[in-house]
């Protein structure tokens, strides 16, 4: 345990204002590598110790679990055994610890269970079957409609708004559309743009059926969704006097941390925990950063802040300035980019947010490399790594992508050339060589019947058939396929015919046969969980995943599989095969990526992720992969749903330049990095087979 006063004696004068600030409302505005988590839990221990509040009446929340767990470490290291007693958690964490403590209030939560994504895409899919509807509706990719449907459905519920709001905004849209629609004088139609507007009218209106359909659905079937939870406290909370006071009487202080990212619901929640309305001067205490607001796509508001220092009448904020973090170069690079977003925070109050370094070793710390092609590229990424272990672990070296699939990529060649990684990221493992070869030997053994799955799978290298064998077994088939009226499948010629076949390594078909038949019967023995397990030892796939060059990666795809499978087999006692090849089959029609499980090498291994998983790290060296346009910046922005104006706006009429979200994010990612940055691009990449200029 590290002594308060040697910490609070260690603080800047704006951490140490932070701090000592205890009563009322508190703003403060903490740039990249400010102190923020070390603010935080000082702040905790110091009101424990000075106003002598128990540890158990302050409320902490974050974004992410590591976030977390960040806070919980720094807080046990200062204040020692009593640090595991301050409650800190995300607010989602937050929502599902009241409801579980509160059944008396919640009792409906027991008869109910949450969806997930897959059961989610499946329900708007019907409701969209069972209107028969002419705008939101495809004759070729209706999955496409379906996943935006759903993010439309979640962007809504994170903001608090109903189907009973969503229908008085188009209702208002639709009488500001007859009221400004024009005709062209020439034709006298209506002018293109009025066209448009009319379908996307029209298209959120049949939207409106669909989220009105899916909430009954979710009500009838006592199920709910991901952003459910946070609704249930709110309206609870609103309901039940009793209930909000006894939150409010235990949580004297509350502290929120990555305030820039929460959205309508979360603030409500932590409104009504202050009792904002009779209250005029409750301990609140948040801190964000606007220029590192990156989950927008997570109903996440850029004017959290500026709606937080008005309703809560602050002052002046305090803007920490030090960074503790990067070079100075580092930094410069990062604000020379951010400035040119017009959404700053700094152009609303009087306040300036540049940070300076504390170690600046003057020398150029960020190196913009340009290449020809991305092999040129991937090759200069390999050869830095290769030079810069000679002065660190690998573990002290990052690299960043916008999308999964570059991080795929990467990983792929630098695993290939004998550099271990840790990546980090979401992927179509359906589409992995190792996956595939797991659901083929499943669906053989749910169907032996099926010649094309079957003849796959005995060529496969692992089950160790002849082919010399395996080409007098088929060429036997397709004989008899011929000559026969009604021939035999394949499957039944293996089992009747063998020793009639003259195969040379007649005792591996057999035992091929054998374990079908092990495995057929252990599947309706055990539950499927228990039988995958069996199943992934038994077969040969371990044995062979490990004797191949891509096993890291073989093994990251298998941990995530069994993952999902645990998912998929909660609630279901009986789920069997069959009923998880359906589920795969969904996962791949609807395009679904999953959180990959890491594999961590020893704990050694370069990291490899998008931009927004690396908010809250930080690494001595950090490469930006393929820092082209429309991968960064510049992406077209393709609604198939558009939400009528304003509706997911909290006030501030702030105009959004589509860059500013990019900005933002590669401001983030540039300030993740202690010592260097390597930021890399090419003239030329591989799309669809096809080199083409960027």
């Amino acid at each position: 345990m590290i002594r308060l006063q040697e910490i609070l004696n260690k603080l800047n004068e704006k951490q140490r204002e932070a701090v000592l600030t205890t009563e009322g409302p508190v703003l403060v505005v903490a740039g990249p590598g400010t102190g923020k988590t070390q603010i935080i839990a000082s702040r905790a221990a110091y009101i424990c110790k000075e106003a002598g509040v128990s540890p158990e009446n302050i409320l902490i929340t974050t974004f992410t679990e590591s976030g977390v767990k960040a806070i919980k470490d720094r807080l046990v290291k200062i204040m020692g055994p009593d640090g595991y007693k301050v409650h800190v958690n995300t607010l989602h964490g937050f929502a599902s610890s009241v409801i579980s403590d509160n059944y008396e209030y919640f009792s409906f939560q027991g008869e109910m269970r949450a969806i997930s994504d897959i059961e989610k895409f499946e329900i708007i899919e019907d409701i969209i079957k069972s209107l028969k509807l002419k705008k939101l509706h495809s004759f070729f990719r209706q999955e496409d409609y379906i996943a935006e449907i759903s993010q439309k459905i979640a962007d809504l519920k994170r903001e608090d708004k109903s189907p009973e709001d969503l229908k008085k905004y188009i209702d208002r849209w639709e009488e500001e559309y007859e009221a400004k629609k024009e005709f062209n004088p020439k034709t006298g139609k209506l002018k293109l743009k009025f066209i448009d507007e009319a379908k996307h009218i029209e298209k959120s209106k049949e939207f409106l059926k669909i989220y009105e359909r899916y909430q009954k659905k979710l009500k009838k079937d006592s199920l709910y969704d991901y952003e459910d939870m946070i609704v249930f406290v709110v309206n609870k909370f609103k309901e039940e006097e009793s209930l909000l006071a006894k939150y409010q009487e235990q949580y004297l202080y509350i502290m929120l941390d990555e305030y820039q990212d929460t959205n309508t619901s979360q603030n409500e929640i932590i409104e009504l925990l202050t009792g904002y309305e009779f209250n005029e001067g409750p301990n609140v205490f948040v801190v964000g950063d606007d220029d590192q607001s990156i989950y927008r796509f997570q109903g996440a508001s850029l004017e959290n802040i500026l709606f937080f220092s008005e309703r809560f009448n602050v002052k002046k904020p305090i803007v920490l300035d030090k960074n503790y973090r990067s070079e100075q170069s580092i930094l410069d690079a990062a604000f020379s980019l951010i400035k040119h977003n017009q959404n700053r925070i700094e152009n609303f109050l009087d306040i300036k947010k540049k940070v300076k370094a504390v170690k600046d070793n003057k020398k150029k710390n960020v190196h913009v490399c340009s290449f020809l092609d991305e092999d040129q590229e991937k090759e200069f990424i390999l050869d830095k790594i290769n030079e810069l272990k000679k002065i660190t672990d690998l573990k002290n070296i990052a690299i960043f992508c916008r999308k999964n699939k570059e991080c795929h990529e990467i990983a792929k060649f630098l695993e290939s050339r004998g550099v271990p990684v840790l990546l980090d990221s979401s992927d179509k493992i359906w589409e992995q060589d190792i996956i595939k070869i797991i659901i083929l030997y499943l669906s053989v053994i749910q169907n032996p019947m099926n010649t094309k799955e079957l003849s796959k799978l005995l060529a496969l290298s692992f089950l160790d058939i002849d082919l010399l064998d395996l080409y007098k077994i088929l060429h036997y088939f397709a004989e008899q396929k011929q000559r026969e009226k009604n021939p035999k499948q394949l499957f039944e010629i293996i089992s009747s015919k063998i020793d009639d076949l003259n195969l040379n390594k007649k005792e591996k078909v057999v035992a091929f046969l054998q374990k079908l038949e092990y495995f057929k019967r252990l599947a309706s023995e055990k539950t499927f969980l228990e039988f995958f397990e069996i199943f992934l030892k038994e077969s040969g796939i371990l044995s062979f995943v490990f004797k191949r060059d891509s096993k890291y990666e073989d093994l990251r795809h298998i941990s995530t599989l069994f993952s999902e499978i645990k998912k998929m087999t909660q609630y279901i006692s009986t789920f069997d095969i069959d009923d998880f090849l359906k589920k795969i089959s969904l996962y791949q029609r609807f395009n679904l990526s999953v959180k990959e499980s890491p594999i961590f090498n020893g704990g050694e291994g370069v990291c490899i992720m998008t931009a927004h998983r690396s908010k809250g790290l930080e690494f001595d060296y950090v490469f930006i992969y393929k820092t082209v346009d429309k991968i960064w910046g510049n992406k077209r922005d393709i609604q198939k749903v558009k939400l009528p104006p304003n509706l997911l706006e909290t006030g501030n009429k702030l105009k959004i330049d589509k860059n500013e979200d990019e900005r933002r994010l590669f401001f983030v990612a540039l300030t993740r990095a202690k010592n260097e940055v390597f930021v890399s691009y090419s003239d030329y990449y591989l799309e669809n087979g096809i080199l083409k200029q960027k």
